[in-house]
């Protein structure tokens, strides 16, 4: 009883999933009436002054130790916390966060005892506990290999001696890619009313290949709307690197009123128009599941379903293969033509049209 009662009354960090895009803050419970009921307590502090998730991080760390209360899952605090915190010039940012969500369920799961002192019957018994929460397969195994790579790397750079995480061998899985969309498909979006922002990212998506986790944070800086190209920075791309994509001329035409907004607004913000503040990491692909849903869209579909629509397209016009790479950012040929050959894209007339007849 003692436990639970200073786990529920602890203060804890509510970030909605380390989104930079909501208010983050510090709440915890204190017993009122004797003990019958409770009474939540919320404090922001210097919090959402951070402009990175490191930085947030800090100020909550910071207001936690201000209130002289005792959290049960400390921020930055154990040798996982450090290996996160150790990387975050190699990692992307999504990287990142998804560690740092298999760290903080793992943390709540060992309650106070420390991560540096676990043995491989624990990490099995958390396992287990995922299993009963309703975890699949694919998610339990994800989870079990990001604390395998975390605590490799914690012997790797001295922090512990021994990683208490069995690597189990993955089975390599070929899975489903998504759909894209018929022309049937595509005349149904164009027939209905979009949300504007939604309509603008498809677009992108379609002709620039620029991917959701890039297209939240870019912003109209990164538009050269006199030379039509577009420069996705390194510090949002996936690969880390600063790359540029052509700038159709049909997107042209549809964006040009983006010149009249600053240059440092986010191309994507909550205002719904350019602005300060970027779309939510789930923004995108929730308006989007809202309009297949509207349009009564069932199958393997989504909003980064856009890209193959457009790869296919392109392909079928008659787009030059290693201009095609080139937008896509691939980094070679055999890469496209893998990806190509995923989505069933048959480029030979000559099997489709002039095949032997038996």
């Amino acid at each position: 009883m003692e436990t639970r009662e200073k786990k529920f009354f602890s203060p804890v960090l509510k970030s909605y999933n380390y989104d930079l895009a909501e208010r983050w803050r510090i709440e915890w419970y204190i017993p009122v009436y004797n003990g019958l009921a409770s009474k939540r307590i919320v404090r922001y502090g210097k919090i959402n002054e951070g402009i990175t998730v490191e930085e947030r991080l800090k100020y909550a760390d910071n207001l936690i130790k201000s209130l002289n209360l005792e959290s049960p899952i400390k921020i930055k605090n154990n040798v996982l916390d450090k290996v996160i915190e150790l990387s975050t010039i190699n990692w992307r940012q999504k990287t990142i966060e998804a560690y740092t969500t298999v760290v903080n369920s793992f943390k709540i799961f060992l309650d106070n005892r420390d991560p540096e002192k676990i043995n491989e019957e624990m990490i099995h018994h958390y396992l287990l506990t995922l299993s009963r929460q309703g975890k699949d397969k694919n998610t339990i195994s994800k989870y079990r290999n990001t604390l395998f790579t975390l605590y490799n790397k914690a012997v790797k750079i001295g922090l512990i001696k021994n990683n208490p995480v069995v690597r189990v061998p993955t089975i390599k899985r070929n899975p489903k890619s998504l759909q894209y969309f018929t022309v049937q498909q595509i005349q149904k979006f164009k027939s209905i009313e979009i949300d504007t922002q939604l309509w603008m990212g498809i677009q992108f998506l379609y002709y620039c290949f620029i991917r959701p986790g890039e297209l939240r944070l870019l912003k109209v800086c990164a538009i050269n709307f006199e030379n039509d190209f577009i420069e996705i920075p390194g510090n949002i791309s996936k690969n880390g690197k600063t790359e540029k994509v052509a700038l159709p001329r049909q997107l042209k035409e549809q964006i040009k009123f983006l010149q009249e907004y600053p240059n440092n607004y986010y191309l994507l913000s909550k205002s719904g128009f350019p602005g300060t503040t970027p779309i939510s990491t789930k923004w995108l692909n929730d308006r989007h599941r809202e309009v297949l849903d509207r349009l009564k869209i069932r199958g393997h579909y989504a909003f980064y379903s856009w890209k193959h629509t457009g790869a296919v397209k392109a392909v079928k016009s008659g787009i030059n293969i290693k201009d095609l790479q080139l937008q896509l950012r691939h980094h070679s040929l055999d890469m496209v033509n893998e990806y190509l050959k995923n989505l069933g894209v048959m480029d030979s007339e000559d099997l489709k049209n002039n095949y032997p007849t038996l």
